[in-house]
């Protein structure tokens, strides 16, 4: 799978899971963001994305179930990301 279609999948993943959002005015903008490649260091894959701005990261597990709490601590790691 080409570095193009990872990204893809994973945008799309982070917006599924409301982490992301396609609103421009959101601080959780999904275009503020940069696909910076999978990661599984801590032995659950992680789609990982850097804010333009801030060059702060971000990350998005990529497969399996995330709880309501666990999308509410993404979400918030999202904005601090883009503060």
């Amino acid at each position: 799978m080409t570095q193009s279609a990872k990204s893809v999948i994973a945008f799309k993943r982070a917006v599924d899971l409301d982490i992301f959002s396609l609103m421009p005015g959101s601080p959780q903008y999904a275009g503020h963001f940069m696909y910076m490649g999978d990661s599984d260091e801590t032995g659950d894959p992680m789609h990982m994305f850097k804010h333009y701005n801030t060059r702060r990261y971000t990350c998005v597990p990529a497969t399996g179930e995330v709880t309501r709490a666990e999308r509410f601590k993404l979400q918030n790691a999202a904005k601090l990301a883009a503060a």
